[in-house]
C-alpha cells in the first residue's frame, strides 16, 4: 500500500505569487518545473496525494496546460477545492485529478502489534479522524485534527489542532499525513509575514494586477461525504 501525502497552494503559472510569498524562483515556468521535480522526489507512483486547494489561478482554457503539469506528478492526485479553484469540477478530473471535493474527513487507523516471546499476542487498533480543507478558518473545533492550506507563509499563530501545509512551509513538496498525525507541524524556521505588497486588487494568474490570497502500520480511509453527480470512472467523484 502506498503512502499518503498532503500539500497546498501550488499556484501553478502564477507570476505574482513569487513576489507575494517570496518564492525562490525568477519566473513561473521555473517555479512550476521545480514544484513538479520536488513532488516526484518524495512521492512514488503508488502513493496518494491530497492537494488542499489553489492549484492555479489560470482560466479554464488552460486545461491542457494544467493536464501536462499534473500528469508529470507521481501518485494518485485528489483535489480539495481552494478559493482559487473556480473551474467546473469535471475540468479538474480531465486535468488529472482522481476526484475533487470541498472537504474530506479521513479515518486513519494505526495497528500496534503485540507479540510476546511465547508467540501469543494481539493487535491494538486505534482510529483517528483527520479533516482536510483549504481554509483554516473552518477549523473551529479544536478537538479535531485539521490539515489546511490558504495562508502560505503569512503569520499564523501556532494551533496544535491545525497543520498548515502550504508549499512555502513544506520546502515546496508534499508531507506525509502520518507525520502530521504524529504531531509534526510544517514551517519551523520559515519566516512569516504580516502583510504583502500589493495584496489587494485583481490578479488573473498571469502576473497582471496585484492580488494574492494568503492569507507501526497505518492506513487512511475517506469517510463521510457523498459525491455530487456521477462522473465516469467509478470512484472519480466531486463534492
Amino acid at each position: 500500500m502506498g503512502k499518503i501525502w498532503v500539500v497546498a497552494d501550488h499556484h501553478f503559472g502564477h507570476e505574482n505569487i513569487i513576489r507575494y510569498a517570496r518564492r525562490p524562483w525568477d519566473d513561473a515556468n521555473k517555479m512550476d518545473g521545480a514544484l513538479v521535480k520536488l513532488h516526484n522526489e518524495v512521492v512514488a507512483p503508488e502513493d496518494t496525494v491530497y492537494f488542499l486547494g489553489d492549484v492555479t489561478l489560470k482560466d479554464a482554457e488552460k486545461l491542457g496546460w494544467l493536464r501536462r503539469i499534473i500528469n508529470k506528478m507521481n501518485g494518485t492526485k485528489i483535489l480539495i477545492f481552494g478559493n482559487h479553484d473556480r473551474w467546473h469540477w469535471e475540468r479538474y478530473l480531465d486535468a488529472g485529478f482522481q476526484s475533487c471535493h470541498t472537504y474530506l474527513e479521513i479515518e486513519w487507523k494505526t495497528i500496534l502489534q503485540m507479540r510476546p516471546l511465547d508467540g501469543a499476542g494481539h493487535d491494538t487498533v486505534t482510529t483517528k479522524k483527520v479533516h482536510l480543507c483549504h481554509d483554516p478558518a473552518l477549523a473551529q473545533d479544536n478537538t479535531k485534527l485539521w490539515v489546511c492550506g490558504h495562508v502560505h507563509n503569512n503569520d499564523f499563530g501556532p494551533q496544535s489542532h491545525i497543520a498548515i501545509v502550504s508549499v512555502e512551509l513544506t520546502e515546496y513538496k508534499p508531507v506525509l499525513l502520518e507525520d502530521i498525525i504524529d504531531g509534526y507541524r510544517p514551517g519551523a524556521g520559515v519566516p512569516r509575514y504580516t502583510d504583502r505588497e500589493g495584496r489587494h486588487g485583481k490578479d488573473d494568474g498571469n502576473g497582471k494586477g496585484s492580488n494574492s490570497d494568503g492569507g507501526s502500520s497505518s492506513s487512511g480511509n475517506v469517510v463521510g461525504q457523498q459525491p455530487q453527480g456521477n462522473p465516469s470512472g467509478g470512484d472519480r467523484s466531486c463534492l
